[in-house]
Formats: structure tokens, C-alpha cells, sequence
């Protein structure tokens, strides 16, 4: 409620916060500077130095700079993400040095370019010693949707309720120098509820009236609009001035009332007298939100709509002066309009997105009818909207700019439509669009290449998609150098790569690397649409892991420096991926945690792949509850969305579950589900997901030798006209199994060393492994128990090492049936070996601490040593261990 003091208790907390010991940034926006973009950011860092932006990377510093209009845009046009993403180390930065207080009054007042930039950096600040005290008016919600929006806990809430009589007694006698009696403290604290502004004003009433009869209870605006109107219209006036300018000093009043310094002074000593307004160091400020309000309601609109024409004519940045110009327009006029939209793109050129789709959408509301550039502005406000992930609204606005019929403002109108369509799943609508303007005689050959491409996208049959992109490719003149043509060049040659790869015709290096090349002086927007990205996949299925790394950890940089929140998750996600196929889990598990916080509220599609990820990660630790729990949460999110490409991959981590806890019958039954989904997204590369080998084996496993024969030469064709070793490397082990499983052992035997060194020759440790236990199978039942032992020990050490412990439990079981049997060192003490009985006995740490009376901690000591003297890893190998050894000097045979 205003009035309520939060503007003093925000105040006591800055007091309260010794400069020595803390980073103080403060930010006091206004309800007339909401418009104005990066206005609260300018207050947060108006007293940081120099060196510490200095210290940013170029790129970010730059961009800060820009927004703080420090500097011009380098290239014309920042992205907002990359201020947002220079706020974040920024504030790194200084909470690295001491902790750090941010602080804002008034939030709900915060322009949105900041409050989105402030958002994003206090997201990624969770760890750091960074505080944020925010003054606010609960709107919609407790607090601001941008501090709402950090990660962790809620932030923490306190209401201010209504004060005491008491209470009120001190705050009457400090602000209107009365002590008044108990009756009257009552009166006021009944009509004002408790409100501190609302009991000030009351009190002011009551000591003017000095005790003469009371009227009825006055509401807090009555009030205040009664002293404003009390006041001289002169003073009136220099107050409204106050009241609608973005800095409020002695020399914009007197610019606008066209007077000097003392005569501004003058109108204000009665306001200053009232204590509703004060100047200090030539600034004035209204001592309330209220008072400013109540001033601009008393005055006329004509009063209101001159003073902002007089401040946009003495208000220095061009997009301050364009908004009061805006203001102080009550009909269509295309001289302002104009004034506008060019405020509006030097604001997307500093990146203050939302600054500039306000300023562009009062432009076009101020466009008289038949405007020429309604339509180009219609375009540029629905594209900036598309790129917002809008959608609701760019549509609207796009279909006005189309429906103008203006060329080629209609043209662009259609395909950003048709790209809009495409993201929501119309096809049939993108199709028609897309068909409009190609079949159009009049459009250019680059608009009607776009058109062509875009619906290659947004194609189902990918046969038909693929012809699409080539047709639209060749309608791009050769001669056409422009950045338009460069980008859509990089973006046909894109979109082909990936279609041919989906339909498993070819390996598309080299097509990809010509589109990187082209992207360097035409990038697409977002990150993750770069051809770059794409490239850094290919490389990962072609098994070529530290080429592929390199591309995406540097695009997860870029990501990050641009503030690219759509990017940056599922970026992490396939580098996680790398890491998993790497065998180094926990760098996987860590990016995809990672991908997660960032994803949440953002898209269920990549959280639905990081829980899938996770659980396969969970499920190769052994971790089972773990992977159960993932995997629930995985269904339902994969059920809701219906895309048969994260069914497939929900499947595969499923069958890999039930793998792992050695149901080989339902691990099939999902790999089948797996490989449906696959299909019905039309996957043809075996590389993308790698799950064909472990799906075939099941098959082998459950006596389908047909099927698997059927399945694994459909593969290998596949593979070797994609170039993906790493498959080939699978079928090799499968083709030993299946000549094993139909009885031809020798042959099997035979395949043994090139499946093993095939599978060296790659960088996926696990499918080692798992070449490595197949050999020693086939070893096994051969016979060959020596060599089937060495295989099977190698086999244990690659998985125990990855730490893929229900693969490394199978390859032990796998070598007990050779009949070689270990013993239990005869090393252990009788303290370790009864230890170790207990705990192969299912006894938790505490209870055998209480057998054999010593503390938890020294039991686990004890078991790590039992552990390392009979190479174990878990309680249940140290039972089998000790159940294989009768005798502690038992001998192997």
C-alpha cells in the first residue's frame, strides 16, 4: 500500500551497511522513467570504476558501455543478452572483491531493460556473497517477476503492516512537530489504518484545524490532492515539471519554465515549506510517489501535454526526448512517429529490447493512416517480438504490417509468419504462406529463396524437405554478395547438412565447414541456429570428440557472453553428451545439472532431456533409484510434449535401465519403443542416439537371431555410408556374438582381436568395455579360460574406471564362470575380516560399529582398507568374494 514507509525502512538498510565492508549499488527508479531503458542500470553502477568494466571481456565491456551510452553499439546493434550477460561478470566481479548489496526502491518502477538484465545476472549469481534488498508494491505477486526469476529459494518477504498508537505518537511528533493527546492518536490511527504518509497527512489536517471540530474520516488521496491544490499555481507547475522529468534539476526546470535558478527556487519555497518536495545539490526531488501523482491529476491534460513537448525539446538523449514527444501527442502525426522510430532502433542498437518494442509500438499508434513506414514498422516490431518468443503478439502485429499489402514489407510480413507457424506447428498454414509469396511474380529472387527454405523447414516428408532446400538454395544469386544472401547461403547449406544426415545419406563435414565460413560475417541470431553448432554434432557422431569439444565449449562461451538463454542449456546438454560417450560422467552429469537450472521455466524440452540425460548417467553408476525417480519425471515430461524424437531418447534410457538391473526382456521392449520413435522422427543416422548395438544384443541375448541379423546389417550400411567408426565398431562385437550364439565358436574366436581393436580405435570407453566382456564370453565358452580371464580383467578395469558398476558386476560374474576362483586375502586381520562378514551380512556402518565396539568413522576406515586388499567395490562383490573363498587359503585352481 503506498504511504506504508517502505522508502524510510529501505533507507535504514542502506544506513545500516558500512561502504568498507560491502559493494553498495542502488537503484531508485521512477513510475515516468518505467520507458526509459537501462535508466536503473545507470543508477546501479553510476559510481563503479572504470577499471572494473575495463577488467570485462571486450565484448561484454563494449556492450555495457553501449547500454550506459558510454559508447556507440560497435556494430550498430548489441544484443540486450550481452548486456545482461556483462552485468553477470560484472557483479562477479565485485562480489569477488567484497560482498556485494544490490538494492533497489520502488522496483515495480524498474525499466524492463534492466529489470531483464538484473534477472538473468542474479540467476547465475546463486553461489556468490551477493545480496539484493528490493522496495516494492506487491502487483501481481510479492515481489518483482525479475527477482522472482533468480534460481534457488523464493526470496525472502517482508510486509509492512500497519503501525501502533504508540508508534505513531514518535512518527507525528518528528514530521509534524505535534505531540498529540491519546483520543486524537486513536482517531488518526483508526482513519489511517496504521498507514505512516496517510497518519502524517491527518496529523498536518488536525494541528492546522487546532483542535476545531473534526469531519468525517478523509481518505489518504483526498488529502494530499487537498494540499496540492493549497499550494500557488506556480509551484503547482514547477512541481509537474519535476514530477514528469527523468532528472529533475533546478536547470531542466528552469529550461522549461524559462526561468533561472532562483526563480525556480522561489516557485518551489512553498512546496519545500509543505515538506513535499526538497532540493539538494540542484536536484529536485518530491518527497512522495503520491505528491508527484496527485500533481500531475490536478493539472489539465493541456497543462500535462506541454510540459512533456518542453521537455522533449530540452532532453539531451534522443530516446528520452522521443518518448516525452510521444507523450505529448494526442492524435496521429507522422514527424513523431518518425522521431520515435528512430528512438526506438537506437535503443535495440544499445540492446534495450523492451525499450524499443515500446517505443516502436507508440510509433505505429501514432501513425496517421496510409503512413508509408507503418508497415516497415510493423515488420521491425514483429520480428524483434518472433525473436522475444512472443509469439502471440508477433503474429498480431505481423498480419497488420502483411495485411498493409506494401512491398516488400508484406513479403517479409509473410515469411516471419510462415517462420511462426513453423515454430507452433502449422504446416499447412506455413506451406500456403510460404507458397504466396514464391509464387509471387514480383518478389526478388532472395525473398523467394527464403520462401522456399523456410518451408523446407517446416516439412514433414524429409524427402521433400531436402528437394525444398536445394531448390531454394539455387535461388539465391550467385552474384548476390549482400549479408542477407550470406546468411541465407549459410542456412540452406545448414539445413541441408541436417536433413542428410536424418535421412542417412552422407557425412556433411565438409558442407558445414563452407557454412561456418559463411556465418563469420553473416551469424544467425541465436547461438544453437548457427551452422557451427551443427558442425560440432557431426564431428561428435564421427567419434572426432576433442573437434567437437573445442566448437561447443566455445559456443557455450558464446552463449554465455551474449546472455543467450535459448542456446546456452541444450548446448550443455550435447557437451554433456560428449562427456558421457567420453566416459567422463561426472563432467557430464555436472554440464547437464547445469542445463537444467538454466532451462527451468524456459522449456520442458530440455528438461526433459537433462532428466533423461541424468538417468542414463544415474543408471550407468548403478544408481537405480536414482534413475527411477529421473525417468518418472522424464515420462511425464516427454508424454506432454509428444515429440517422437525425445520419446526415442527417453526410451533408450529407459531400455538402458532395465539393462543395467539385467531385464533383458523389457531393456528389448523399450529398445523397441526406442527405435519406433526413432523412426517416426526419421533418424536414419545410428550414430545420433547409439543405442542400435545394445538393442541388437538384446535380441541375440533373447534367441531373435533373425532379427538381429536383419536389424544389425541395416546398421551397418548406415554406418559405413555415413563414416561413423564408432557403430562399426559396435557391429564388430555383434557379429562375433552372433556367430557365437549360432554355434560357430571358432569363427567367433577368430573375430576376437580386430572387435577389440576396433573399439580401442575409438573414444567411447564403455563400448571398450562392453568388446572387452563379449570377447571374454566367447573366450569363456571356448574354453580358452586364460585369455578369457585377461579379456574379462581388462574389461573390469575399463568399466570400473568410468565407473559403470552394474557393467563391471557383469564381467565379474562372467569371469566366476570360468572357475578360476579368487581367495580373500589371507592380509586381513580378524578386526577387517569380521568387518567385512558383517557388511557382506547387509549390517549398516553404525551396526557394526555397535559388534564390534567402535566408532561409524573407523568402520568405514576398516572397509576401505578390506575393499582395497580384495579389489571390491561394493558390499554386494565383497559378499560374492567372500562366498567364492570357503577358506581364507583357498588356492585358485
Amino acid at each position: 500500500m503506498p504511504g506504508m514507509g517502505k522508502t524510510t525502512i529501505f533507507n535504514e538498510v542502506l544506513a545500516a551497511s558500512i561502504p568498507g565492508d560491502r559493494t553498495v549499488l542502488v537503484a531508485r527508479p521512477t513510475e515516468h522513467e518505467r520507458g526509459l531503458a537501462f535508466n536503473g542500470l545507470g543508477d546501479l553502477l553510476a559510481h563503479v570504476r572504470d577499471s572494473d568494466l575495463e577488467s570485462l571481456p571486450t565484448p561484454q565491456r563494449r556492450a555495457l558501455r553501449a547500454a550506459l551510452l558510454l559508447e556507440d553499439p560497435e556494430k550498430g546493434v548489441i544484443e540486450q543478452r550481452a548486456v545482461a550477460a556483462a552485468l553477470r561478470g560484472l557483479l562477479e566481479k565485485l562480489a569477488t572483491a567484497r560482498p556485494l548489496l544490490v538494492a533497489v526502491d520502488d522496483g515495480q518502477w524498474l525499466d524492463s531493460a534492466t529489470a531483464d538484465a538484473l534477472g538473468y545476472a542474479l540467476r547465475r549469481l546463486a553461489d556468490q556473497p551477493v545480496a539484493v534488498v528490493v522496495a516494492t508494491r506487491p502487483v501481481e505477486s510479492p515481489y518483482p517477476t525479475w527477482l522472482q526469476a533468480g534460481a534457488g529459494e523464493p526470496p525472502a518477504v517482508t510486509w509492512l503492516g500497519p503501525l501502533s498508537v504508540a508508534a505513531l505518537f514518535h512518527v507525528l511528533k518528528t514530521a509534524v512537530g505535534a505531540a498529540f493527546d491519546r483520543p486524537t492518536l486513536r482517531r488518526i490511527e483508526r482513519d489511517s489504518g496504521g498507514n505512516p504518509l496517510h497518519a502524517i497527512e491527518l496529523g498536518r489536517r488536525e494541528r492546522e484545524l487546532s483542535g476545531g471540530a473534526q469531519d468525517a474520516a478523509v481518505g489518504l488521496d483526498a488529502l494530499i490532492t487537498s494540499r496540492m491544490l493549497a499550494l500557488p499555481p506556480e509551484t503547482r507547475r514547477s512541481l509537474l515539471v519535476a514530477a514528469l522529468a527523468h532528472a529533475a534539476t533546478l536547470e531542466t526546470l528552469g529550461a522549461v519554465l524559462r526561468v533561472g535558478p532562483r526563480g525556480v527556487l522561489a516557485s518551489l519555497e512553498p512546496a519545500v515549506l509543505a515538506g513535499t518536495c526538497h532540493v539538494e545539490r540542484g536536484r529536485v526531488e518530491i518527497a512522495h510517489p503520491l505528491y508527484a501523482r496527485a500533481v500531475e491529476n490536478i493539472a489539465t491534460p493541456d497543462d500535462v501535454l506541454a510540459c512533456h513537448r518542453a521537455l522533449a525539446d530540452v532532453e539531451t538523449d534522443p530516446a528520452r526526448g522521443a518518448l516525452h514527444l510521444g507523450r505529448s501527442t494526442a492524435e496521429p502525426n507522422g514527424a513523431v512517429a518518425s522521431a520515435l522510430q528512430e528512438a526506438a532502433q537506437q535503443a535495440r542498437g544499445r540492446g534495450a529490447f523492451s525499450s524499443a518494442v515500446e517505443l516502436m509500438e507508440l510509433a505505429i499508434m501514432l501513425s496517421p493512416a496510409g503512413d508509408r513506414w507503418l508497415s516497415s514498422r510493423g515488420v521491425a516490431l514483429g520480428s524483434w517480438l518472433l525473436y522475444d518468443a512472443n509469439p502471440l503478439r508477433a503474429g498480431a502485429v505481423l498480419q497488420a504490417a502483411r495485411e498493409t499489402g506494401q512491398q516488400p514489407e508484406a513479403w517479409q510480413a509473410s515469411l516471419l509468419l510462415a517462420r511462426l507457424a513453423g515454430l507452433s506447428g502449422e504446416t499447412s498454414r506455413l506451406d500456403a504462406l510460404c507458397e504466396e509469396v514464391w509464387s509471387c511474380p514480383d518478389a526478388p529472387p532472395l525473398v523467394r529463396a527464403e520462401a522456399v527454405l523456410v518451408r523446407a523447414q517446416g516439412a514433414h516428408d524429409l524427402v521433400l524437405a531436402l528437394e525444398h532446400t536445394m531448390e531454394g538454395r539455387e535461388l539465391i544469386p550467385a552474384q548476390d554478395t549482400s549479408t542477407a544472401a550470406q546468411r541465407l547461403r549459410a542456412e540452406g547449406m545448414k539445413t541441408e547438412a541436417e536433413l542428410r544426415v536424418m535421412l542417412g545419406q552422407q557425412s556433411p563435414v565438409e558442407l558445414l565447414e563452407r557454412a561456418v565460413t559463411l556465418e563469420a560475417s553473416a551469424p544467425a541470431g541465436l547461438v544453437a541456429d548457427r551452422a557451427e553448432y551443427v558442425l560440432g554434432l557431426q564431428l561428435l557422431f564421427a567419434d572426432r570428440h576433442d573437434e567437437s569439444r573445442a566448437i561447443l565449449t566455445r559456443l557455450v562461451e558464446l552463449a554465455r557472453r551474449y546472455g543467450d538463454d535459448a542456446s546456452e542449456p541444450i548446448l550443455l546438454l550435447n557437451l554433456g553428451h560428449l562427456e558421457m560417450r567420453a566416459g567422463n560422467w561426472a563432467d557430464a552429469d555436472r554440464l547437464a545439472a547445469e542445463a537444467l537450472q538454466i532451462a527451468e521455466g524456459l522449456g520442458q524440452v530440455v528438461v526433459a532431456l537433462a532428466h533423461c540425460q541424468l538417468a542414463m548417467s544415474a543408471t550407468m553408476r548403478g544408481d537405480t533409484v536414482a534413475a527411477g525417480q529421473l525417468l518418472e519425471q522424464a515420462e511425464v515430461e516427454t508424454a506432454a510434449l509428444g515429440e517422437p524424437f525425445l520419446r526415442a531418447i527417453f526410451w533408450r534410457a529407459t531400455a538402458m535401465a532395465r539393462l543395467a538391473s539385467g531385464n533383458v526382456a523389457e531393456a528389448d521392449l523399450a529398445f523397441t519403443r526406442a527405435y519406433a520413435a526413432r523412426q517416426e522422427a526419421g533418424v536414419k543416422d545410428p550414430a545420433i542416439m547409439l543405442f542400435d548395438a545394445e538393442r541388437i544384443e538384446a535380441m541375440i541375448t533373447l534367441g531373435d537371431l533373425a532379427g538381429a541379423e536383419m536389424a544389425l546389417s541395416e546398421v551397418e550400411v548406415s554406418a559405413r555410408r555415413l563414416a561413423r567408426p564408432v557403430v562399426l565398431a559396435g557391429c564388430a562385437r555383434l557379429r562375433a556374438l552372433m556367430l557365437a550364439a549360432a554355434g560357430e565358436t571358432a569363427a567367433a574366436v577368430e573375430s576376437v582381436p580386430d572387435l577389440v581393436e576396433a573399439n580401442r580405435a575409438h573414444s567411447v570407453p564403455f563400448m571398450l568395455g562392453q568388446a572387452l566382456l563379449a570377447a571374454g564370453r566367447i573366450q569363456r565358452r571356448a574354453k580358452m579360460k586364460g585369455a578369457a580371464n585377461s579379456s574379462l580383467d581388462e574389461a573390469i578395469a575399463v568399466f570400473e574406471k568410468i565407473g559403470a558398476l552394474p557393467w563391471a558386476s557383469l564381467a565379474r560374474e562372467e569371469q566366476r564362470r570360468i572357475g578360476l576362483r579368487r581367495r580373500a586375502s589371507p592380509d586381513l586381520t580378524d578386526t577387517e575380516r569380521r568387518v567385512a562378514v558383517l557388511a557382506a551380512e547387509g549390517r549398516t556402518n553404525r551396526e557394526i560399529a555397535d559388534a564390534v565396539f567402535a566408532s561409524p568413522k573407523t568402520v568405514e576406515g576398516i572397509l576401505s582398507r578390506v575393499y582395497r586388499k580384495l579389489d571390491v567395490r561394493s558390499r554386494v562383490e565383497l559378499s560374492r568374494v567372500l562366498t567364492d573363498a570357503p577358506t581364507a587359503h583357498a588356492e585358485p585352481h
